[in-house]
C-alpha cells in the first residue's frame, strides 16, 4: 500500500524563528518501507510559513484558531460568513503541495488547536479529490479525547493514540485486507474496523520502534537557512552581526536536522510513561555514523538528536563518541543527556564529538524529591556537572518540574536556592507544571507513592477552552495530604515560583526558548572556547526578536502550559 504521510501547517509555533523537519514523517516512513509499503511525504507546514502566512490574512488565520468555526463548517452548517472564508483557505492548502492518490493518508499533529482546524481542512480536500481513508495522531491524547476528536471531525476515519508508528502499520495492513486487528487505534462508527476498538496492548513486531528516520524524499533543502535571513530577525549589534556575516569557517547556509537513535531508557523515573523493561531498540554505533554521514552530504549542518538522552548507556556512549570523533563527523549537535550515567570523561568526549548543547533532566533540586522519584541523583552531582559542562562551553538546559506529588515548600525553596546559585552557568530551562500519566509508575503503583487516582474529569474534550490541570493530567489526591483542589492550586503555585526565579535570574526568553538556529550558527562561527560571548549575543537577541509569524499575528500558548508559567512576573524591558 502507498500511505501518504502528511504534516499539516501549524498555528502554534512561537518559539523559534525558522522551522525544523520534523522527525515523525521520516520514522513512519522508515517503519512503513521496511515493512513492504510505499511513502510518500507531504510537509504542508514549511510551505503554509513561506507563502500564505502574511499580514494580509490575520482576520483569517484567527478563524482558523476557533475550535467550533470549522467543526460547523465540515458538518454543513457553517456560522454565517465563514463558509467561504474556510473553504478557500482548503483550496489555499491543499495548493501548497503536489498530491497523489494513496491508499491511506495519514496526518500527525504537532499541537491541537490550530494544526488540528488545518488538518481537518485537508482531510477534507483528501477525501473529495482521492476518496480515500484518512487517519489522525496526536501522540499526547489518550482514547476518550480521540473519541471526542472523531465526533467533532467527522472527516476522519481513524485516530491513533500514543506512538504511531506500529499501529499506522498494522491499520495500512488492514486495509488492504489481511484482516489484521487494530491495536492503539480508533475507528468512526461505519468505518470496517469500527466494530472493535484498537486494543491499548501493542502486539509482537508492532511496537513503537520509531527510532530511524528515513529522510528520503523529504524536501529537506526547503529548510535552509540563510546565514543573513537568520540574523535579520534577532537585534544584533551592527558590530556583531558584521563579524558573523563575514565569510569563513561556518558561514554557510543553516540546515538543523532531527535525528533519534534509540526510543527506549533504562531509567526507571516514577512520573514518566517509560518502560525500562523494554528491550532497547537502539541502533549500532557503525549505522548510526553512516547515517550522519549521509545526512551531512544531504546539506546538515547541525543535528538535533531526540533520544531520551544520548548517555542512557554509558558504554554505548563512549563508543558512539569514539566513532564520531575518528570519522571526523565536524556536526555540532544537541541531546538530552541524563545526570545518571556520567563522569568528567565521558563529558569531555561528547564535547570534542560535536556536543554544543545538552538538555539535562534534573526536575527538581530536593534531594527528598529526587530519591522519591527514583532519579538516580543528587543535587550534588547534578550542580557539579553543570558547572563542569559550562566549562567546556557546553550550552547547558535544565528541565524542571512543579508540583510534584508530596512536595512541600522546603522543596520548591531548594529548587529555587539551586536556581539562584547556578544561574552563571545554566543557559535555559524547560519548565513543566506536573502532569500523571496513566502509564507511570506513580498512576499503575500509586498507593506505593502516597497517591490516590480520581476518576476523570466529566466531559472531556479535545479543545477544552478549560484550562484547569485536571483535563490534561490524571487527577489525584495525595493520601494523608492535599485533595485535588488543593494539589491542582499548588501545581500552579510551585510551578509559578519557579518560573518567576528564572526570571529574576536570568533574561526573559530564557524558559522554553531554544533558538536551535542561532545557537548552532553561533557555535559554528565562534566555538566553545566563545561560550561567554555567545551567551550574551544568545541573550540580548532573544530578549527581542522576530519570530517568523511576524508581529500581530495569532499565536496559541499551548493549552495547559500558558496558565502555569504567564504568572512569573512582567517581562524585563531589553536594554
Amino acid at each position: 500500500m502507498k500511505v501518504g504521510l502528511v504534516y499539516p501547517p501549524s498555528l502554534c509555533r512561537v518559539n523559534e524563528c525558522f522551522l525544523l523537519p520534523g522527525i515523525a514523517l521520516p520514522a513512519m516512513a522508515d517503519t512503513l518501507r521496511r515493512a513492504g509499503h510505499a511513502a510518500r511525504f507531504f510537509d504542508c507546514d514549511i510551505r503554509f510559513h513561506g507563502t500564505l502566512r502574511d499580514p494580509a490574512r490575520r482576520r483569517d488565520l484567527a478563524l482558523l484558531s476557533d475550535p467550533r468555526a470549522v467543526p460547523a463548517f465540515l458538518r454543513g452548517q457553517p456560522a454565517p460568513g465563514t463558509a467561504r472564508r474556510l473553504a478557500a483557505w482548503q483550496d489555499a492548502v491543499m495548493g501548497l503541495v503536489p498530491w497523489e492518490p494513496c491508499g491511506l493518508y495519514q496526518i500527525t499533529l504537532d499541537d491541537l488547536i490550530g494544526d488540528l482546524n488545518l488538518a481537518a481542512l485537508i482531510a477534507r480536500g483528501l477525501k473529495e479529490r482521492f476518496a480515500a481513508p484518512v487517519s489522525v495522531d496526536y501522540s499526547r491524547l489518550g482514547r476518550r479525547l480521540l473519541r471526542d476528536l472523531l465526533r467533532r471531525y467527522p472527516v476522519f476515519d481513524y485516530a491513533i493514540w500514543g506512538n504511531a508508528q506500529g499501529p499506522l502499520l498494522r491499520l495500512a495492513e488492514h486495509l488492504e485486507g489481511r484482516r489484521a486487528p487494530l491495536f492503539r487505534t480508533l475507528a468512526r462508527a461505519g468505518t470496517p474496523a469500527a466494530a472493535r476498538e484498537g486494543r491499548a496492548a501493542d502486539p509482537p513486531g508492532y511496537g513503537p520502534d520509531y527510532s530511524h528516520p528515513d529522510y528520503a524524499g523529504y524536501p529537506l533543502a526547503e529548510y535552509r537557512v540563510a546565514p543573513r535571513d537568520l540574523l535579520a530577525r534577532y537585534d544584533i549589534q551592527p558590530r556583531l552581526s558584521r563579524s558573523l556575516s563575514k565569510p569563513g569557517a561556518g558561514s554557510g547556509p543553516e540546515l538543523l536536522v532531527s535525528y533519534r537513535f534509540e526510543t527506549t531508557c533504562r531509567g526507571a523515573c516514577a512520573f514518566c510513561d517509560n518502560d525500562p523493561a523494554r528491550p532497547s531498540d537502539r541502533r549500532g554505533v557503525a549505522r548510526i555514523v553512516s547515517d550522519l554521514l549521509a545526512l551531512r552530504r544531504l546539506g546538515a549542518t547541525g543535528i538535533v538528536f531526540r533520544n531520551p538522552s544520548f548517555n542512557n548507556d554509558y558504554r554505548f556512549a563512549d563508543a558512539l563518541c569514539d566513532a564520531m570523533i575518528e570519522a571526523r563527523l565536524g556536526l555540532p549537535w544537541s541531546d538530552y543527556a541524563n545526570l545518571r550515567e556520567l563522569d568528567e570523561r565521558l563529558l569531555r568526549k561528547m564535547r570534542r564529538a560535536g556536543a554544543v548543547r545538552l538538555d539535562f533532566g534534573m526536575e527538581t533540586a530536593s534531594n527528598r524529591l529526587l530519591r522519591y522519584i527514583r532519579k538516580g541523583i543528587t543535587r550534588q552531582n547534578a550542580e557539579r556537572y553543570l558547572r563542569l559542562s559550562h566549562k567546556l562551553g557546553i550550552w547547558n538546559q535544565v528541565n524542571l518540574i512543579g508540583g510534584f506529588p508530596t512536595e512541600t515548600d522546603t522543596d520548591v525553596r531548594e529548587t529555587t536556592e539551586f536556581l539562584r546559585r547556578n544561574s552563571d552557568c545554566i543557559d535555559t530551562y524547560a519548565l513543566n507544571p506536573f502532569y500523571l500519566y496513566p502509564e507511570s509508575p506513580f498512576y499503575r503503583q500509586a498507593r506505593r507513592f502516597g497517591i490516590r487516582p480520581l476518576p476523570p474529569a466529566p466531559r472531556p474534550e479535545c479543545l477544552s477552552a478549560d484550562a484547569r490541570a485536571g483535563y490534561v493530567t490524571e487527577r489525584f489526591d495525595e493520601i494523608g495530604g492535599l485533595d485535588w483542589r488543593q494539589k491542582d492550586a499548588q501545581i500552579r503555585r510551585s510551578t509559578q515560583l519557579l518560573a518567576q526565579t528564572i526570571a529574576q535570574t536570568s533574561s526573559f526568553g530564557a524558559i522554553d526558548q531554544e533558538h536551535l538556529h542561532l545557537l548552532m550558527h553561533l557555535y559554528r562561527r565562534l566555538g566553545h572556547a566563545q561560550k561567554g560571548l555567545i551567551r550574551e549575543i544568545f541573550l540580548r537577541c532573544t530578549r527581542q526578536f522576530r519570530p517568523y509569524h511576524m508581529p500581530g499575528f495569532y499565536q496559541c500558548d499551548g493549552y495547559a502550559k500558558r496558565n502555569y508559567t504567564r504568572l512569573a512576573g512582567p517581562r524585563p524591558q531589553p536594554e
